[in-house]
């Protein structure tokens, strides 16, 4: 089975990044591989295979997440 390449990324105003989504062929360890989660400071996370309208709800937890700070 062939899956199209991906990359979604979310970053603040002043580029920093705050998550990116893809399925790039490394991190081989993550039980999800090749799906992962690139988080800020390296940290690499699990991540299901992910297409707009998923990364649309994580988006919106993430948004919830920050305006209730």
């Amino acid at each position: 089975v062939e899956r199209p390449k991906y990359r979604y990324q979310l970053q603040d105003k002043d580029d920093k990044l705050i998550a990116r989504w893809d399925n790039a062929p490394h991190h081989h360890t993550i039980p999800t591989f090749p799906f992962h989660k690139h988080l800020e400071y390296g940290k690499i996370v699990t991540s299901s295979e992910m297409d707009i309208s998923r990364i649309l709800f994580e988006l919106d937890e993430i948004i919830e997440t920050i305006v209730s700070i």
